[in-house]
């Protein structure tokens, strides 16, 4: 009798993982905006927890659009990684209208966690512009961007918004989540800037999906490119 519990047991225990909580949502294209004219492509949204250390805790969504290969086409997907870092891939359907990558295998344009369709943070564009157009002195300046991102805290804290893990390590594991939710065996990164430290973050953590990486103007692991990009412009301009 304990022998067959336990066969039981073991059974209904293989179906749950089979049929576990669906990870992929599929959608029309054309419910985001400019893509109402997309064709041979599949849209979606991954489920991700907020925080990869507590899985069973906060969810959010990575959106996602596949543009299938063309017919000679029989290589591995490959995933644009943006730069930025902040850049939205799903933006329009421009992205598609080079047929380099297709000749490969399908293209995965992903909107990273944070900006364009995948839980958006707040875009201050607009607001940081309108301060550097102010003609502020720099400690004017400087105190005026704290307090915009300081109003900016107080929104997220709100909307139980975790900023702290939008980071470029949940990030990357977001698109291992993707990889094995779409089911191929492997992939090809291309990225370019921030795409390719992120894109080294992701052949650190899934070695074993990624077949092939091009990246190009690369971001260096050690660089703080924000941290450093005015230093590094006064530098340019003495020399």
């Amino acid at each position: 009798m304990c022998r067959y519990s336990l066969i039981i047991v073991i059974s209904l225990f293989c179906c749950k993982d089979k049929t576990g909580p669906q990870l992929v949502e599929y959608i029309d294209c054309s419910n985001w905006e400019n893509w109402s004219s997309a064709e041979g492509v599949q849209c979606g949204y991954v489920v991700v927890p907020e925080d990869h250390s507590a899985p069973k805790g906060k969810k959010i969504k990575i959106a996602f659009a596949i543009k299938k290969g063309n017919e000679v086409s029989i290589g591995y997907p490959t995933i644009y990684l943006t730069g930025g870092p902040g850049a939205p891939a799903i933006n329009n359907m421009n992205r598609f209208q080079r047929d380099d990558l297709t000749a490969v295998g399908d293209v995965v344009l992903v909107d990273q966690r944070g900006m364009g369709k995948s839980a958006a943070l707040p875009d201050l564009g607009e607001e940081t512009i309108d301060i550097l157009a102010a003609d502020l002195s720099l400690t004017a300046e400087q105190e005026s961007i704290a307090r915009l991102m300081d109003s900016v805290k107080v929104q997220l804290n709100k909307e139980n918004i975790d900023l702290a893990k939008y980071n470029i390590t949940q990030n990357a594991l977001d698109f291992g989540i993707l990889m094995e939710a779409l089911g191929h065996e492997k992939f090809n990164l291309w990225g370019g800037s921030y795409g390719t430290k992120l894109g080294v973050y992701i052949m650190k953590h899934f070695p074993d999906k990624i077949h092939a990486s091009v990246l190009t103007a690369p971001a260096t692991l050690d660089n703080q490119a924000l941290e450093n990009r005015f230093p590094d412009f006064l530098s340019a301009l003495e020399k």
